[in-house]
């Protein structure tokens, strides 16, 4: 490709893809006093923050060069209020000191242009700056964030135009060949990582969703194109086969404000079939053992994927993986809110990045996090040349400082590219919680270093999930340490190192339900988690039956017929079966008895007591009697 395409790709294919929390209590002014007169001067601060191993945040700014930025951002901001309140009141008390200050502002007319209840902020024009004053002053708002552009969508654009014209002429050659072929059984990255023995082993992630935010997958594809909701997945070792579903979502569009009205449907991107960048993040982690692999001019589309069998979410964020653009940032945020709404989604990975903290992303991981999701983002990855215009040498960066915003978010597990003698690969770069060897010709363009590593890992985080898909993120990300280099001791730069998938040889395990019968005969009842449990059915029905769930660290979790996980409550209260996932207060002990009994012991070390079925359940009781002894049953 043409340097100059490269040039403008350094903040987004660059960057692949803190660990400090985002806890503002208010705003706060930077005692250093700037003077920002142009983009050149703020483009300076953030990459100066950048290389001070940091993510440059608004409000660093005082109140004159806060307003300046808005004014560099055609005056559009988005205004946050805390997330600790499920209320509109805060939404409302913002709302009317713009419309008050925004002079001509009417129902009709509003400078209002969205309001996201799910993270709690609102997106506006503001023209004056008492508005910002004003804003500022207000005990209701926790943070203001000017929607900057780097290099605006006009340029990029003008830039890019400049550069397809030989990209397609490239496409027409019949020779031509992608030499991106990097996880075909025979990868070093796979078989240094074990990925082949878990294969053996009959691990394929079915059953796990996994969501992919990139720009995504091209249109002609035979597993992941236009018109593909499934694909027919037949295991490697077992020859079980069976349909694992593809979810194909967009929230990109050149218009970033447009969409919000509607979005036109178009999940595809890319200007070749053989190059995007998301089809080659699919293929890693998805590609299926069969035949589907070559494209109709015979390229080929890359081999098995990490965990084939799983289920896939592909969402179209950005036009290329370049997120430094507005309309690409909202994509992102959008993207994740999305998953927000899809409780299957276990494992989100993105292979791409940004220079600069956006809150509106933050939040929505967050979220994610809180729903018990892992989250992938690639450390970063760049090609070390200047970024147009902005006079920035990547190469001059220390690369063990350089960590690409979301990926050093303390809810995000950051992934980076290394070589077999444990350093940064060419392009790679970002302090990391794991790493992995890769290959690729990195002259296809179609992925490699931070964002193969990435889609990687989460796909060996879908081999673990699968086996036991009740496990918690906390269990998946516990193994993955423990597949690791360094399990107990964290790398300063590389973290816990690469994870070695041989290691993993869990039983793949199969549901078992029970009933639980207390000493006074009656059935332990879950109550559909509309109230506290208790031991007083004559008989059973389906708020009788739990699933027993065996977890990786030997303990076990009962799951109601509702789908919702039985609560010790630390013994502090009585018991609920409520919890949406397992922590440690999901977890119990199962201790055999005489008399084919068992007993429950909860993480707090007491013992679940049946209460005779006078009273609702506890788990308080410190020593074993009659009431804490039940008849466990394995249900057909």
């Amino acid at each position: 490709m043409k340097k100059k395409l490269l040039l403008i790709l350094v903040l987004g294919i660059i960057f692949s893809c803190q660990k400090d929390d985002f806890l503002n209590n208010g705003i706060e002014e930077n005692t250093t006093v700037q003077k920002i007169e142009s983009k050149a001067d703020l483009n300076e601060l953030i990459i100066n923050a950048l290389q001070q191993g940091r993510h440059f945040k608004w409000n660093e700014l005082g109140t004159d060069d806060l307003w300046a930025a808005i004014e560099l951002s055609n005056y559009q901001v988005n205004v946050f209020w805390s997330m600790d309140t499920q209320n509109s009141k805060e939404a409302l008390d913002i709302e009317s000191i713009i419309l008050k200050d925004e002079s001509g502002a009417t129902k009709s007319d509003s400078p209002i242009l969205e309001v996201s209840k799910t993270l709690n902020y609102l997106t506006s024009e503001i023209k004056s700056k008492k508005t910002l004053i004003d804003l500022l002053e207000s005990e209701q708002v926790e943070y203001i964030e000017p929607l900057y552009e780097m290099i605006s969508e006009e340029e990029y654009m003008q830039l890019a135009q400049q550069d397809i014209g030989g990209f397609e002429e490239k496409e027409r050659d019949l020779n031509f060949e992608n030499k991106g072929i990097f996880n075909v059984a025979s990868d070093p990255s796979f078989l240094n990582s074990g990925i082949d023995i878990a294969w053996n082993r009959g691990y394929d992630g079915k059953g796990i969703t996994v969501g992919v935010i990139d720009n995504g997958p091209q249109k002609s594809h035979p597993l992941f194109g236009e018109g593909i909701t499934s694909n027919t997945i037949t295991n490697k070792i077992t020859g079980e086969t069976y349909q694992r579903s593809i979810d194909k979502q967009g929230f990109f569009k050149d218009n970033p404000f447009a969409f919000w009205s509607g979005w036109d449907g178009n999940y595809e991107t890319g200007f070749s079939p053989t190059s995007t960048h998301s089809t080659a993040m699919l293929n890693h982690i998805g590609g299926a053992p069969n035949d589907l692999h070559f494209s109709n001019n015979g390229n080929q589309f890359w081999g098995t994927g990490v965990a084939y069998g799983a289920n896939l979410v592909s969402i179209r964020s950005s036009r290329t993986v370049f997120i430094g653009l507005l309309s690409s940032r909202i994509g992102v945020k959008k993207a994740f809110e999305y998953m927000l709404e899809k409780p299957d989604v276990k494992i989100i990975s993105m292979s791409q990045g940004l220079v600069f903290w956006d809150e509106g992303i933050a939040r929505a991981i967050r979220e994610n996090k809180k729903k018990g999701k892992l989250i992938f983002c690639a450390g970063g990855t760049f090609p070390g040349i200047v970024f147009a215009g902005l006079n920035i040498v990547f190469e001059d960066f220390n690369k063990s400082s350089i960590t690409l915003f979301p990926a050093k978010m303390e809810e995000v597990i950051s992934v980076t590219g290394v070589n077999s003698s444990n350093t940064w690969c060419e392009n790679c770069f970002g302090n990391a919680d794991f790493v992995t060897e890769f290959t690729g010709d990195k002259s296809s363009n179609d992925g490699g270093s931070s964002s193969v590593a990435t889609i990687s890992v989460a796909g060996m985080a879908a081999l673990i999930w699968g086996t036991n898909p009740n496990m918690s993120a906390n269990d998946v990300f516990g193994k993955l340490r423990s597949l690791s280099e360094n399990p107990s001791r964290r790398h300063p730069n590389f973290g816990y190192g690469r994870i070695d998938m041989s290691k993993f040889n869990d039983d793949v395990l199969k549901q078992t339900f029970i009933s639980l019968k207390g000493s006074n005969t009656k059935f332990v009842s879950s109550e559909n988690g509309e109230r506290a449990m208790k031991c007083n059915r004559n008989s059973m029905g389906s708020w009788e039956k739990f699933e027993l769930v065996k977890l990786a660290d030997g303990k076990y979790a009962l799951k109601g017929n509702n789908g919702k996980y039985v609560s010790s409550e630390n013994g502090e209260r009585a018991m609920q079966c409520n919890r949406l996932t397992i922590g440690p207060w999901e977890k119990f002990e199962l201790i055999e008895q005489a008399g084919g009994k068992v007993a429950l012991k909860g993480s707090n070390g007491k013992y679940v007591s049946s209460e005779n079925g006078y009273t609702s359940m506890r788990c308080n009781r410190s020593s074993l009697g009659s009431w804490e002894r039940f008849t466990l049953s394995k249900l057909d």
